[in-house]
């Protein structure tokens, strides 16, 4: 009887596993997206960008942002107190937060500062 419970807890945990951790394909048309301005830019997480939005509880980030791509400096001065257009996929399983979401794409006026796709 042990045996018996102790597959099914492992067949059960590693199909947990499976759903909370496997990789859902993001397209633009999948993003939801937000306009605001920046009123905030920070490093947070492993190398992340972080932005704060006027009139939004939101902390969105791009996700390892300072490892080759961007500087602090570089995004403070070309973003902040800019209107901008985030698009986003919105987080789905319960590990993740819903206070932030992973910018997939960033756009400044009309250019394309970041995009993923």
């Amino acid at each position: 009887m042990k045996k018996i419970v102790l597959i099914a807890f492992f067949v059960l945990t590693i199909l947990f596993a499976f759903f909370v951790f496997r990789q859902k394909n993001v397209t633009e048309n999948s993003c939801r997206n937000v306009h605001g301005i920046v009123t905030e830019i920070n490093e947070g997480g492993v190398k992340d960008a972080t932005f704060k939005l006027s009139e939004n509880d939101t902390l969105f980030y791009i996700n390892r942002a300072f490892e080759n791509k961007f500087t602090l400096s570089q995004l403070r001065n070309e973003i902040l107190n800019k209107e901008v257009i985030i698009y986003y996929k919105k987080n789905s399983t319960f590990l993740s937060s819903n206070g932030s979401q992973q910018i997939r794409k960033l756009k400044v006026g009309e250019k394309i500062f970041y995009t993923e796709f």
